[in-house]
């Protein structure tokens, strides 16, 4: 059966259907030859063939007696097709929500019948072919009936895509998505049979075996010109930056099974998201990085040549840094572990092996450079030659310590178990420990929306992400500790704390590079005095270097692997099952590849929620409408507790409630703090950080444009006070 297009406005589809009965009629003049071409009014009629009489209300037989009055309207089965998809869907539960915007679209814009006699009515006396042709075509003499139907056309998007759209944002697996489709097939809908066909899975990929295991390479030009395609119109630079990472990812706790993906990003690119530009599948890593990173470094060798053409527009790709954890290093740089005496990337010194681990306790030994390590000046560092070596890349300066794995992971999660585990010296008490942790669970309730990982008790620390490391590093770690912990800790742990925050902050990083330097050496010098030498291993030593990495690249967040990361899970959950693991993730990644761009365009996002008419609303706002949410692109603002602490007209202040004027614009009631004073004055004064202590509020209301909100704040309860921190990150 033909099927009448369900995403089409319907001033196309009456002409659709005009056209269908006038092919029809025609039909039946060519079989009875006798029939005039002017049908009398009582002819008799009927549905066209192609109606099943089983989705028909009534089916008349068509015959060329005139003496024959019947009913002659077509059947409510287009009608209630709209209907009878919207029950199906909803009874598949809440993850179809996607989906209802284009059923309901279908359900109110096809009508329950269409008459056939005033169709005939409308058409002329004597059939035309000519006529007909142009009815066939969607031909309209009406330029403005045209162009309203074309803006239908593309704002009620076809059914199929959406499918396809809700099936991989919800990874929905393709027996269940097979089995939609054939339901929606007992409706007479335009999908195919198969998932497979809707996804356009791809067929048989060139999977290669090497080095122990599976690789498959995607690309690095059809990877960027992927992402050119979705944001060439917000760019505005033929250069383009290339940043890698390379680690492992295990796949199932009952099998050695992993994976090693290479991963890009493009830092000119806006939100910018990495891709895949290639995988390799094995139960070891690979055997030979040579072989490994073949396809790689040969197609990475032609673009530092020739660049990558995108749209009759030539795009200079250079390679900006690899991302990659302290053992990802190591293996793809060619030199020994971070447990080696000659173990550190930036500084030439030998290591001192103490109470069963590697030290570095000297801070001011010779650096490295990319020249004398592409010479092997220290051969003692190196294990062979390294891939990389072929291209326009400084295998020292161009390997950034990256600060999740270095900070985070390591150094902050060392501090936490010296306390809870290690020697007698630096343990706290359990009363401590608790009380730290009684704290940190208080702060749950008040955190931002922004933070998906509310805090936790330190009994849980081993379970804790790098996202909760750092957030007790630069949040809650201040406020928790203040006062329970020795002093001599406390400020040893706030001068890293300070450090962080000067290398993570865009508006203070450049300014303050030498004074971060100063207190990260004084921070691993107090490391050794509090908690032992034995404790300067290669994580607390590369602290003194991390700061070279801000000099060349920012602000530490720019060199970070935390969206490597959040990709690797996305990554891993691609993976349904243990067999094949990676043809598995080459279809997923070509159904994600092959989707049209449907949900984004014409899309108006809300960023007004939550309708209320509690106040407070001043009396020159009256026509205003009032919310309790704004979803903004740099905050989100609420009126509730954890979102409504920010900096405004250089106040601390609370929001009180959000205003949308009739004109459009977005207003703020807040009430500020009176009493606002430093938190901490070691080893600076914390107000020069924006962390202050607030209390007392002013009681008077006043209003500012939503522009006039300038810097977020996490605030957390202390005593009955409140500490505000300016938040630096949206994760």
């Amino acid at each position: 059966m033909e099927n009448i297009s369900v995403c089409t406005s319907g001033r196309t589809k009456r002409r659709r259907v005009k056209a269908r009965v006038a092919e029809h009629i025609r039909d039946i003049f060519s079989v009875v030859p006798d029939v005039p071409h002017q049908l009398p009014h009582d002819a008799a009629c009927s549905v066209p063939s192609w109606q099943n009489s089983n989705d028909v209300d009534h089916v008349t037989v068509v015959t060329p007696r005139s003496d024959v009055q019947e009913d002659c309207s077509l059947p409510d089965a287009v009608g209630d097709m709209g209907d009878a998809l919207t029950d199906v869907v909803d009874d598949m539960g809440d993850t179809l929500t996607d989906m209802g915007d284009a059923e309901g679209d279908m359900g109110d814009t096809l009508p329950d019948a269409v008459n056939l006699d005033e169709v005939l009515s409308d058409a002329p006396g004597d059939f035309d072919e000519q006529e007909f042709d142009r009815w066939q075509d969607g031909y309209d003499s009406d330029d403005s009936d045209q162009q309203d139907s074309d803006t239908d056309t593309r704002r009620d998007y076809n059914l199929r895509e959406r499918i396809a759209q809700w099936a991989c944002t919800y990874r929905i697996s393709l027996t269940a998505v097979s089995a939609l489709l054939k339901i929606l097939l007992l409706y007479h809908l335009d999908v195919p049979a198969d998932s497979r066909t809707l996804l356009s899975t791809p067929k048989y990929p060139e999977v290669k075996t090497l080095a122990g295991g599976s690789y498959f390479h995607f690309g690095i030009c059809k990877m960027i010109s992927s992402k050119l395609k979705m944001a060439a119109m917000g760019l505005n630079t033929a250069l383009l930056t290339l940043h890698v990472n390379i680690d492992g990812l295990p796949l199932f706790k009952s099998s050695n099974m992993a994976l090693w993906p290479i991963l890009g990003l493009v830092k000119e690119l806006p939100d910018s998201d990495p891709f895949l530009i290639g995988v390799y599948s094995g139960k070891a890593k690979p055997n030979s990085l040579d072989e490994f990173l073949h396809d790689f470094v040969e197609e990475m060798m032609k673009i530092e040549n020739e660049g990558i053409w995108y749209n009759e527009r030539q795009y200079t790709v250079t390679l900006g840094a690899f991302i990659c954890d302290a053992p990802a290093r190591a293996f793809l740089k060619c030199i020994k572990g971070h447990t080696g005496y000659a173990g550190c990337e930036r500084c030439t010194q030998h290591g001192v092996y103490l109470q069963n681990r590697m030290t570095f306790p000297n801070l001011e030994a010779q650096p490295r450079t990319d020249v004398s390590f592409s010479e092997k000046s220290d051969e003692d560092h190196h294990t062979g030659d390294s891939p990389l070596l072929r291209l326009k890349l400084g295998l020292v300066s161009q390997f950034p310590l990256d600060y999740m794995h270095l900070v985070c992971l390591g150094i902050v999660r060392r501090l936490i178990l010296l306390w809870m585990q290690g020697p007698l010296t630096t343990r706290l008490p359990s009363n401590v420990l608790n009380a730290v942790s009684t704290r940190l669970l208080s702060f749950q309730r008040i955190f931002p929306r922004e933070f998906s990982r509310r805090p936790r008790s330190l009994s849980e620390v081993k379970q804790w992400k790098a996202t909760e490391m750092r957030h007790f590093l630069l949040y809650t770690g201040p406020v928790a500790l203040y006062g329970l912990i020795p002093s001599n800790m406390y400020h040893s742990f706030m001068i890293l704390s300070v450090a962080m925050t000067f290398l993570l902050n865009p508006d203070l990083c450049s300014q303050n590079l030498d004074y971060a330097e100063q207190l990260l050496k004084s921070f691993v010098k107090s490391m050794q005095r509090i908690y032992g030498a034995f404790n300067i291993v290669y994580n607390v030593h590369s602290l003194v270097h991390l700061v070279d990495d801000a000099r060349q690249f920012g602000h530490l967040d720019n060199v970070s692997a935390f969206p490597y990361e959040n990709y690797l899970g996305k990554l891993k959950k691609m993976v349904r099952r243990p067999l094949n693991p990676l043809s598995q993730i080459i279809c997923r990644v070509g159904e994600k590849q092959n989707l049209p761009d449907v949900l984004t365009d014409d899309t108006v996002p809300t960023l007004h929620k939550k309708t209320h008419f509690a106040g407070p609303l001043p009396n020159r706002y009256r026509q205003c409408k009032q919310f309790g949410q704004y979803h903004g692109k740099k905050f989100f603002i609420s009126n509730a507790e954890g979102d409504d602490c920010f900096e405004v007209n250089g106040m601390v202040a609370l929001v009180r409630n959000i205003l949308l004027s009739p004109d459009g614009d977005t207003f703020i009631v807040y009430d500020h703090f009176e009493q606002v004073c430093p938190f901490y004055e070691y080893p600076l004064d914390s107000s020069y950080v924006k962390t202050f202590r607030v209390s007392k509020l002013s009681g008077h209301l006043g209003v500012v444009e939503l522009s006039r909100l300038s810097i977020k704040y996490v605030r957390l309860p202390y005593k009955e006070e409140s500490v505000v921190i300016a938040q630096l990150h949206s994760q």
